[in-house]
């Protein structure tokens, strides 16, 4: 979500007359890096046109990018919310039409149906002049329908045109792949897959394309609604086709979060502690607030992002609470991020109820390898629910627990979801639960989730330490200095997640090259015992 941006736009009809055929849409500069091998491609069912790159370089395209590790990114354009289809007093269904990618279709409520995109087509400096970019208003309304200068209809198949090797069957979608299969576009016909690879387009053209919705009407006073999301992303390895296939993931997500007015839940309020030590032990003991969401172990959410398969005769949409977890941690500064690093909190106490679910795996995107990796998430009890425990030693260093010194605890409770069980041999489905493992991501009353401490009178943790390091934006080097550490880790990273850099300081005044980096933004990680953080660095030229 972090590389999508929303546009949202009225049209206000403020004229005292009514218009028909009206269609609202987007017309994109392909200006991805270099311009004269850029691809572009349309994904019906996501109402999203795609530009990437025909090779995983711009090499000797203006060296814009020559890398190939990773390779040169995608951007898409997805019409969220498009026209509002002409009412007919009905509820429509999805089938071979625009309830492929429009919205409210099936939902018990009439004429409330919108389009999604009904139109893609490209043009390009076509020296014929008949595919050429659109000069004025006439022209660009008969791009947003597909019709080329020629007053010709865009053909499916080779360049679009009778005069590219194109098929005679009009089509609404250039370059659809195997996005189509009913072939709507085609009105009811499907087609062999298209896309340009597969017509041998080849490089040397400055592509452009227009992505619209329509036709709809609007009457005097009327108001339109038009939303679109672009999302870009870059593959960590592989070719520009993976890094297509890296948006259409991140769009799914943007296309749930806007279909569900971005409503996201937190798992069960974490729950409070009370520690009490003695000579020998700690006790813990776990309780809920009143005013927490999970006061009587009640958490009942549903999930909005949540899509059943039709044929489940029984889906369960909510998470529900399932047990508790206590992790003893290094210090004050551990998240729940950090629950799943042994270096920074070891699990001494899980309890859940006693019923058929046990051991709770999660699976976490891995864009390196374009896969899902597994992680247990709970080694669970099934012994039914406990909410206090004894402590005879530390966790971290296996000594007895100690009466003068702090030891910093933190408790969730999880939720438990699995609609449908995730099938590990089918790694590029998006079908199954890959989450049913919920954690609290906050205490009651906080935005994060409190860490607990035993003894908070006895010696501190080291101060949080200031680091500096300039110039930002950078060319050639980079100084970091501190006045209060001398061996720190700096680390690097690209947007991307991948690693440039790894190092220790050497003293408080350190000096680091950053002249053979690309341009570009990157995010340096300062660690030094128990202290993390992140900050950017912007490279130029």
């Amino acid at each position: 979500m972090n590389n999508c941006t929303f546009y949202y736009y009225q049209i206000i009809n403020r004229s005292t007359e009514s218009y028909h055929g009206v269609y609202a849409g987007l017309f994109n500069v392909g200006m991805q890096g270099q311009n004269l091998n850029n691809y572009v491609a349309m994904d019906v069912q996501r109402a999203m046109a795609l530009l990437y790159k025909s090779h995983g370089t711009d090499e000797g395209y203006g060296s814009v990018y020559n890398s190939s590790s990773p390779p040169t990114p995608a951007i898409g354009f997805d019409i969220l919310e498009g026209l509002l289809i002409e009412p007919n007093g009905i509820d429509d269904v999805a089938a071979c039409n625009a309830g492929i990618n429009g919205l409210n279709f099936g939902d018990g409520i009439a004429d409330n149906e919108k389009y999604g995109a009904t139109n893609f087509n490209w043009v390009f400096d076509d020296p014929s002049g008949v595919m050429d970019f659109p000069y004025n208003a006439a022209q660009a309304y008969k791009s947003m329908q597909c019709i080329w200068k020629d007053n010709t209809h865009l053909m499916y198949g080779g360049g679009g045109h009778p005069s590219w090797g194109s098929t005679d069957v009009p089509t609404n979608f250039n370059v659809p792949g195997d996005s189509d299969p009913c072939g709507w576009g085609q009105g009811g016909i499907p087609m062999l897959p298209w896309s340009e690879e597969s017509a041998n387009h080849g490089d040397g053209y400055y592509r452009d394309f227009i992505l619209s919705s329509g036709p709809g009407s609007m009457a005097p006073g009327e108001v339109i609604d038009f939303k679109f999301t672009a999302v870009w992303d870059q593959a960590q390895n592989g070719d520009s086709v993976q890094s297509v296939r890296e948006v259409r993931r991140a769009d799914d997500i943007a296309q749930s979060y806007f279909n569900n007015c971005f409503r996201l839940i937190d798992g069960p309020d974490a729950p409070e502690l009370k520690l009490i030590q003695t000579t020998s032990e700690l006790i813990v003991l776990l309780f809920n607030r009143p005013e927490s969401n999970n006061y009587l172990e009640s958490f009942h959410k549903q999930e909005p992002t949540i899509k059943c398969l039709t044929s489940q005769e029984f889906c369960d949409t909510y998470y529900s609470f399932q047990g508790y977890q206590v992790f003893q941690v290094v210090d004050t500064n551990v998240t729940v991020a950090d629950l799943q690093n042994p270096e920074k909190a070891i699990c001494v106490f899980q309890s859940d109820i006693k019923d058929g679910i046990g051991d709770l795996v999660n699976h976490r995107y891995n864009p390196a390898s374009d896969n899902y990796d597994p992680y247990l998430a709970v080694d669970a009890e099934n012994d039914g629910l406990k909410r206090s425990f004894s402590m005879k030693t530390d966790a971290f260093t296996g000594e007895p627990i100690d009466t003068g010194k702090n030891y910093c605890f933190m408790a969730v409770a999880y939720a438990h979801n699995e609609f449908s069980k995730y099938n590990l041999a089918d790694l590029t489905s998006v079908r199954g639960q890959k989450m049913p493992y919920k954690p609290s991501t906050r205490s009651y009353g906080m935005t994060k989730v409190k860490v607990w401490q035993s003894n908070p009178d006895a010696a501190e943790f080291p101060a949080e330490p200031s680091v500096m390091f300039w110039p930002n934006p950078a060319r050639d080097k980079v100084y970091f200095n501190t006045n209060e550490i001398d061996n720190y880790t700096i680390d690097i990273y690209r947007l991307s997640g991948e690693k440039v850099f790894s190092g220790k300081a050497n003293g408080r005044e350190n000096v680091l090259d950053v002249s053979g980096y690309i341009n570009g933004v990157y995010l340096i990680k300062i660690k030094y015992i128990g202290f993390e953080k992140i900050y950017k660095l912007v490279k130029i030229r």
